[in-house]
């Protein structure tokens, strides 16, 4: 179904005589997918009636002479006047062509990965493996596109490793005492603190990198993700433990 607020906007830039291929071009720019504004526009075109003449207002019009430094200023008017037009239709809906800033939501970062478009977001998630919990911050930048690819900047932020309920009393019928178990913790935690502040930029296609995040964000990462074939940086070189 067609967002009621994409309609209204149709009907609202229509009534100002803005043309179909105008209104369309700005919310394409705009983001707003190709099959909604072409749906919005056609049923918006099919509620339009074509408006009677009033037969007072078509007189002939009377011919007059038009110099060439007034015809120029009209064309001048008129061009400046379209770009604004685009500019307040886009705008107007709250979008940016400049870089997202997704904060911490990383719905909103997989939505700009999708265009590869330049955003940046902070995101913490929890994984855990074989017992232990790691509690992860990432900060990620999406730089736009380069010779063809979307340009993907990652870097590891924050990393915090506990044990599980379950494992902290596996370890305990095991024999071992609390202080260990917390000894044992704080060296992992020590080699984790290494891997803060690595960071790689890497090459993906658009729907390579924003199956990447989605698997990430469920906890399924894998050894190729960051690869020396398509990321420079320390996270390459000097890999999390």
């Amino acid at each position: 179904m067609v967002h009621e607020r994409l309609i209204a906007y149709v009907k609202s830039n229509m009534a100002k005589g803005y043309t179909i291929d105008q209104i369309r071009h700005a919310l394409i720019s705009a983001g707003w997918p190709d099959h909604d504004v072409d749906e919005a526009l056609q049923l918006v075109n099919q509620s339009n009636h074509t408006p009677k003449i009033d037969p007072v207002m078509s007189k002939p019009v009377e011919k007059r002479h038009i110099s060439h430094t007034s015809m120029f200023a009209v064309i001048l008017i008129v061009a400046i006047a379209g770009v604004i037009g685009v500019y307040v239709m886009v705008f107007g809906l709250g979008f940016s062509f400049g870089p997202v800033d997704c904060v911490d939501d990383i719905n909103c970062f997989i939505n700009a990965a999708n265009s590869c478009q330049e955003s940046s977001v902070s995101h913490t998630y929890n994984i855990e493996v074989l017992g232990l919990r790691q509690t992860m911050t990432s900060y990620y930048e999406i730089h736009g596109e380069v010779d063809g690819m979307c340009e993907f900047y990652v870097r590891a932020d924050d990393i915090h490793v506990s044990y599980t309920d379950d494992m902290i009393q596996t370890l305990l019928n095991a024999g071992s005492t609390m202080d260990e178990i917390t000894q044992m913790l704080d060296m992992i935690n020590q080699e984790a603190n290494n891997s803060v502040g690595l960071d790689a930029t890497c090459h993906y296609t658009n729907s390579g990198l924003v199956s990447m995040i989605e698997r990430w964000e469920a906890g399924t990462f894998r050894i190729d993700d960051i690869t020396t074939t398509r990321c420079q940086g320390t996270m390459v070189t000097e890999p999390p433990f």
